[in-house]
């Protein structure tokens, strides 16, 4: 039997156009083509029907082989350069001005002849001759071009010496015929320098030329013939058809999507999405009737499935370098594990469609991100993150190669740059925390970090707590532990329900002689005031520990622990004390009515069972197991009675595992002993 207020269907119409909403916004960015239907793989049986040609297509080059043939190309062009053919009259000019004093007309007309015989060859800097890979160069000269073997060409130094050679050669024939030489006196050597330049731009113009004309194709395969059979195995000629196949076949229809193409598009998207509503409405309804946890839960898959459709559609980055698991990731730091693995498994449905390759992708996604789910319980710390980094790492690097196993014949054309992309791609999850900050921001959310930094006792507002009322800190301390367990035996957050019960009696710092845990020696303020007073002053604790709350910027989810700790529950103690002082005449009980309102998760019903319970404990008269098993029943029935958990989707087997928490806890806290049957039977 379970103690539930049933939700109005009426309340589910806002999630609904929430989904209706989200569901269109990814339909829009989902192909509306005809997909290829057939999934393969290289060194599989074929598992499909026979394939035959329904119309003839051109059998395209492998990658390997593309590359091949553009290496060749590229190592096989020669460098361009451009000749500078006037610098032999420039430089005999300087030449002629700087020794002309000292030189006659006939070695004057020598050099001018030694020059133009220098300059006539093609004379390149050394740094530039050390680049050249190629046998020849193409040497541009008054818009010609001719090649030129490497051997022919000079640098300034070679140059120099031949130079210098036919200088040697005229002076001895000056001597011989006695005749007065000064050439022996000129430096020739700073005449001579590279006639050459680099011309990069016509020398890659002319690549990406030769680059673009070769040939995507090498053959034809005509229409009705036989591409591959049911069962035979996909070896390397089989798999170039299948993909040749497979090109002509979207390059046809790519943007021809017809009525029944949308129509499938939509039920592709819708069904996934619509699994995702139900389950929600099954088994996580208070989420589902959050708009702002819907909103979360669709936002983050409409913005991971997004960037995968734009990937693939731009084709900028290995789909493996999207960090997908980082979505559950974020889902399991503000929801349960369970529901981080279903929203993964449904983004994933959604993006099967779309990705290459789509069982490799979902199998080994699928993998990854549960096991980053499972040894990612809490982001408290940052070691957490890198941690389950390393683990996402190997998780990934096992599950592709042992893929990639059993698709590669030869084990040597196996692609271990995959490493380095599982690498980088488990880097990025380090982004997990910095978004869950940014996403409690925008969402109003409570993370696990979040929870553990305000559930420290030096926080500001538990340390104030301490030193104004110590009785209610150390109430609160008690709570905390009692509540804790409690969770932990029916379900729900531990670390959310400490820290909300350490905050939950925050606002009796307002006015903490009032209240019984914090009076010392016999003095009561209560005594000299009436009973509506009273309990005007113990009820405005709730409305001081909001205020405060918010003042200190608790998040709503510790705020709402301050007024369900006491639901709409009464001041007992002061409603039947003035009842005896009126004689029992009617009354307004709303003036000792707490606000409200009633518990509305597990978390905050164990946090008013534990906080009545510790209280009322402190009044016992003796601590046996009957006294404090008794007093629990009592409370738990009575709050039950007063319809105080109505709002919580709790069972009686849960009420009974409480109640024996409680009498556990409080046994262990009173050291009470308990009366074994051997010793009842003495008494």
């Amino acid at each position: 039997m379970e103690i539930n207020s049933p939700h109005g269907h009426h309340k589910l119409i806002k999630p609904s156009i929430l989904f209706v909403v989200f569901g269109l916004a990814i339909y829009t960015l989902f192909p509306k083509e005809t997909k290829f239907q057939y999934e393969y793989s290289k060194g599989k049986p074929w598992a499909h029907a026979k394939l035959i040609a329904p119309f003839s297509f051109p059998i395209g080059k492998s990658e390997a082989q593309m590359d091949s043939e553009k290496h060749q190309i590229t190592s096989n062009h020669p460098n361009y350069f451009n000749k500078n053919s006037n610098l032999d009259k420039e430089n005999f000019r300087i030449l002629q001005k700087k020794y002309l004093n000292l030189l006659d007309s006939t070695e004057t007309v020598f050099l001018d002849s030694l020059l133009k015989s220098v300059y006539s060859r093609a004379i390149i800097d050394p740094v530039w001759f050390d680049k050249i890979e190629q046998s020849e160069v193409v040497v541009v000269s008054d818009r010609e071009s001719q090649p030129v073997s490497i051997q022919m060409i000079l640098t300034p130094k070679k140059a120099y010496v031949e130079a210098q050679e036919s200088i040697q050669s005229y002076q001895k024939d000056c001597a011989k015929t006695g005749r007065s030489c000064n050439l022996n006196k000129v430096d020739i050597e700073g005449f001579i320098v590279s006639n050459l330049t680099p011309n990069e731009k016509l020398t890659q113009e002319l690549l990406q030329q030769k680059l673009d004309q070769i040939s995507k194709t090498k053959g034809m395969v005509q229409k009705g013939e036989l591409i591959v059979s049911t069962g035979q195995i996909v070896g390397e000629n089989e798999f170039e058809l299948i993909n040749s196949y497979k090109h002509e076949f979207t390059a046809r229809f790519s943007g021809s999507g017809s009525w029944h193409t949308y129509a499938g598009s939509l039920l592709i998207v819708g069904s996934p999405l619509a699994l995702l509503f139900l389950f929600l409405f099954l088994y996580r309804k208070k989420v589902l009737l959050s708009s702002k946890k819907t909103s979360f839960l669709l936002i983050s898959i409409l913005v991971f499935v997004g960037l995968v459709m734009l990937n693939n559609k731009l084709d900028s980055l290995d789909i493996y370098m999207i960090p997908i698991v980082i979505l559950p990731i974020l889902v399991r730091s503000f929801f349960d594990t369970r529901l981080a693995s279903f929203v993964l498994l449904i983004s994933l449905l959604l993006m099967a469609y779309i990705v290459p390759n789509s069982f490799e992708f979902i199998y080994i996604q699928i993998i990854t991100g549960t096991v980053a789910v499972f040894t990612l319980v809490n982001i408290t710390k940052r070691s957490h993150i890198f941690r389950t980094a390393v683990i996402v790492f190997v998780t990934y690097v096992i599950s592709y190669y042992g893929m990639l196993l059993t698709q590669e014949v030869d084990i040597h054309k196996i692609d271990w740059t995959y490493v380095a992309i599982f690498g980088g791609n488990s880097i990025m999850l380090t982004l997990s925390y910095p978004l869950v900050f940014l996403i409690e921001k925008l969402f109003g959310f409570t993370s696990d970090v979040t929870l553990l930094e305000l559930s420290d006792t030096n926080q500001p507002l538990l340390k104030k707590l301490s030193e104004k009322a110590p009785g209610t800190f150390q109430h609160s301390l008690q709570v905390a532990n009692i509540a804790e367990e409690i969770v932990k035996q029916i379900g729900g957050n531990p670390l959310l329900v400490r820290t909300g019960a350490l905050y939950h009696d925050i606002g009796k710092m307002v006015n903490p002689a009032y209240f019984t845990e914090n009076q010392s020696g016999h003095f009561n303020p209560h005594d000299s005031i009436d009973s509506i007073e009273s309990a005007r002053i113990i009820i405005q604790h709730i409305p001081d520990g909001i205020a405060m709350g918010r003042k200190y910027n608790l998040p709503q989810s510790i705020i709402d622990f301050i007024p369900t700790h006491q639901g709409t529950l009464t001041a007992k103690y002061f409603l039947l004390k003035y009842r005896k002082q009126t004689l029992n005449n009617p009354i307004e009980t709303s003036l000792f009515s707490y606000p409200g309102p009633k518990p509305f998760s597990k978390e905050t019903v164990a946090v008013m069972i534990a906080d009545s319970v510790e209280a009322a404990s402190r009044s016992l008269k003796e601590y046996t197991e009957d006294s404090i098993r008794g007093l629990v029943h009592q409370i738990v029935d009575y709050q039950l009675s007063e319809k105080q958990y109505e709002n919580v989707n709790m069972t009686f087997k849960d009420l009974n595992l409480i109640k024996k928490v409680l009498v556990e806890k409080l046994l262990t806290i009173y050291h009470a002993r308990v009366a074994y049957p051997e010793e009842a039977t003495r008494h």
